[in-house]
């Protein structure tokens, strides 16, 4: 697509959803930082 001479690019955003199992022997750690971030119920939200 152009807009005055100017090309403008589009981004297309697919979320990937994991499960706990995609993350094998990494899956503490990455509970632990989720549950930090985002808090417990994030972390159940997403299971």
């Amino acid at each position: 697509m152009y807009i005055r001479d100017r090309a403008v690019r589009r981004l297309i955003y697919i979320p990937i959803i994991h499960t706990s199992e995609d993350f094998g022997s990494q899956v503490q750690a990455v509970k632990k930082e989720c549950v930090a971030r985002y808090g417990v119920q994030a972390w159940e939200h997403h299971l």
